[in-house]
């Protein structure tokens, strides 16, 4: 096992950590409503699980486990980076009183 995999599996350790504890990495600056909280904490744990799958996957004999752990991740993070856009993109939307 080299440095790189131990320090790596050591980031994904305290990400999870933080993630159990409630810490989001990048929390958001307004105040949101409890089922946004939710579903943030549930994409923040899921987050940090798939960076944990994908990094022990180098350890791992299962084939092609870190490119599917990858994809996950990046569609995650994609959700994330939408949910967080959301609310930047509303105020654009055209209301039509009928």
């Amino acid at each position: 096992m080299s440095n790189g995999t131990v320090a790596k599996a050591a980031l994904s350790a305290m990400h999870l950590a933080r993630a159990v504890q409630g810490i989001a990495p990048n929390p958001p600056a307004s105040s949101v409503s409890a089922d946004r909280n939710k579903f943030d904490k549930a994409l923040t744990i899921s987050s940090t699980i798939l960076t944990v799958l994908r990094d022990a996957a180098d350890l791992s004999p299962v084939p092609f486990l870190r490119p599917v752990a990858s994809l996950a991740l990046t569609i995650l993070e994609n959700i994330q980076v939408a949910q967080y856009n959301l609310p930047c993109f509303t105020p654009l939307t055209i209301h039509h009183d009928n």
